[in-house]
């Protein structure tokens, strides 16, 4: 580790050489039952370096993206951002795209004093004592749980709940996170529970959740497979019940795994509009150019 931070103090500067690209390490769940939001985001890195590059780059120099595929493995994460210090020498990194990675990575990014950008929502990532170089352009989790569980109180009406999270490192911490906050909130968690994304059958504690009285279930996982399979699961056994939670339930991948389209009523996620506003309050004309308008990002 050590090392790998000493290594990195040697990275070229940005500004150094017109004729010296700037190299952006990449770090992104590509594959695996997590790849959904890195599938997406991937579309955008290349999208933007493209741009930016035929636009002359920044200030002459051209972006170059150094990519590495975690497959959602926090090890292959390590491996892989410790490569980028050491060997590729990029002058950022931006990722990786899920939690459970980003607390195994943001330490020895924070040791290299290297740049870097992600859009992992665990509360804790964010330090600007421990980790002064980090930056995240998404909301916190404890953002995305306070607005699942206002709604599902407030608005639905509904106490009675049943949590779940995967086993991954999000999982562990946004499960606990929200069983806290819920009790607290004078909600009843009757029954929570860790699920493996790669479990074929979630009936068992889809049973145990339904039997315990639960109301609703709360789901933490960007697991678009194990999202489906609850979904489906719901529709088998007749339980008219809601599903809230992460974003990634209304993620296009879980259209064609569900059984039939109808499985995803009553389904609700937590969702934001991104958007940029210059100092007159108007949107970019790159936003423009997609027909929206301010009144879009509010």
């Amino acid at each position: 580790m050590a090392g790998a931070a000493a290594l990195g103090f040697a990275r070229p500067a940005l500004g150094q050489s017109s004729a010296e690209p700037i190299r952006i390490g990449w770090l992104g769940s590509l594959t695996g039952p997590s790849s959904a939001p890195a599938v997406g985001f991937d579309r955008g890195v290349r999208f933007a370096a493209e741009t930016i590059n035929a636009a002359g780059g920044v200030k002459g120099q051209k972006i170059e993206t150094v990519t590495r595929d975690t497959q959602g493995d926090p090890s292959k994460a390590v491996n892989a951002v410790q490569d980028l210090i050491s060997r590729a020498k990029v002058n950022a990194v931006w990722g990786p795209t899920n939690s459970g990675e980003s607390l195994a990575v943001t330490p020895i990014l924070a040791r290299a004093k290297m740049p870097n950008l992600h859009p992992c929502i665990v509360d804790s990532l964010i330090d600007p004592a421990k980790y002064p170089n980090a930056f995240r352009i998404a909301p916190s989790n404890g953002q995305w749980d306070d607005a699942v569980r206002h709604y599902t109180m407030k608005t639905l009406g509904v106490r009675d709940v049943a949590v779940f999270g995967d086993t991954t490192g999000y999982g562990t911490t946004a499960l606990s996170a929200s069983v806290a906050a819920s009790v607290k909130d004078g909600a009843k968690v009757a029954y929570q529970a860790q699920i493996d994304s790669t479990q074929p059958d979630v009936s068992p504690d889809m049973l145990r959740a339904r039997d315990a009285g639960a109301k609703a279930i709360v789901v933490w996982s960007v697991a678009v497979g194990l999202l489906a399979r609850l979904m489906n699961q719901r529709a088998a056994m007749g339980w008219d019940v809601q599903i809230l939670g992460h974003p990634s339930l209304g993620s296009g991948e879980v259209r064609g795994l569900l059984d039939k389209p109808a499985n995803w009523d009553k389904v609700f996620m937590a969702r934001y509009r991104s958007c940029s506003f210059d100092a007159a309050g108007q949107l970019p004309p790159r936003w423009a150019e997609l027909g929206l308008t301010p009144a879009d990002g509010a």
